[in-house]
């Protein structure tokens, strides 16, 4: 794909009082110079001043044309890695976060609740996701959307939900499967709990389910809940990654953990779908360039009339 563009559109603009100027001034200057030609008597192939003025014309309208810098636009397909996934212009997808929002996740573990480290998870993640639409989802027992289109604004929302009983992890996998299923974006899912489940869908089963739907899902624990073990065995044995955020929460790991999870999730949805080809813009400034010399050799033939 190859669009043309310029660099300084304005002198295009800036151009048609300057052309119209020009002409002005020719046309004075030729009358001038024709008068002169007759009292010497020189003759004068009409063709020949044609040709000259058509020239003087373009000489100036290729002068406008360099100053505008215009400049190829050339699109290259570039392969998709997981490496390169957020820095390239990729297709967008749907992030879809679904936060763990039950009572153990009000636990304080040395000295720092669970849902406040998930928070910081969460707030993260919003500030990184740049061109990817972002819907928040809470979950205890059921599963709530609290924010689409979520900015940083969706912490405001969150500060005043109240820590619900029970904790269905499997639920909220499934859910997350069925909001794929829907989507005409691909969904990445990242979920973010303590890893202790006590209702619904046992989680081996629903990560099961997940795992054969295609589904992009990357979770994260916080805390140190020892009822996460389970969760974190079935994960494993499916080949799912868990990433974990501790009580200590440096501010540059937290960094590095989350946007590596986001990396992850939103590549794997992307590869589910087949869209692991971005295009690369490349501007090419040869006709910059061709105009320059044009306005050059039309201007030095132009002179030949003196005028």
């Amino acid at each position: 794909m190859i669009s043309i563009g310029f660099e300084n559109p304005t002198a295009l603009v800036l151009s048609i009082p300057f052309l119209a100027t020009l002409v002005l001034l020719y046309r004075r200057s030729r009358k001038k110079f024709s008068t002169i030609v007759e009292r010497l008597g020189l003759a004068r192939s009409p063709k020949l001043v044609a040709l000259l003025t058509a020239l003087k014309l373009c000489t100036a309208i290729a002068i406008a044309i360099a100053a505008a810098q215009p400049y190829l636009e050339i699109y290259e397909p570039v392969k998709v890695s997981i490496d390169n996934v957020l820095e390239l212009n990729t297709s967008a997808v749907e992030l879809l976060i679904l936060l763990d929002v039950s009572k153990s996740m009000g636990y304080v573990d040395n000295g720092i609740k669970r849902f406040e480290i998930a928070t910081k998870v969460l707030e993260e993640l919003l500030r990184i996701v740049k061109r990817d639409r972002v819907t928040v989802a809470v979950f205890a027992k059921d599963v709530e959307i609290v924010c689409r289109n979520a900015s940083i604004s969706c912490l405001n929302k969150l500060q005043s939900i109240e820590l619900r009983r029970y904790s269905a992890i499997g639920n909220a996998i499934v859910f997350a499967v069925s909001y794929a299923k829907a989507s005409s974006l691909p969904v990445a899912a990242i979920l973010i709990t303590d890893g202790a489940n006590n209702y619904g869908t046992p989680p081996k089963n629903a990560l099961r389910y997940a795992n054969e739907s295609g589904l992009a899902l990357v979770p994260i624990i916080v805390g140190s809940d020892p009822r996460a073990y389970d969760f974190e065995k079935a994960c494993r044995d499916l080949g799912i990654e868990i990433r974990r955020v501790g009580t200590h929460v440096d501010e540059k790991l937290l960094k590095d953990l989350v946007e590596d999870a986001y990396r992850e999730a939103k590549y794997v949805a992307l590869k589910v779908r087949g869209m692991l080809y971005a295009y690369v813009a490349k501007r090419d400034y040869g006709p910059t360039l061709v105009a320059t010399i044009l306005a050059l050799v039309l201007f030095l033939a132009s002179i030949l009339e003196g005028v």
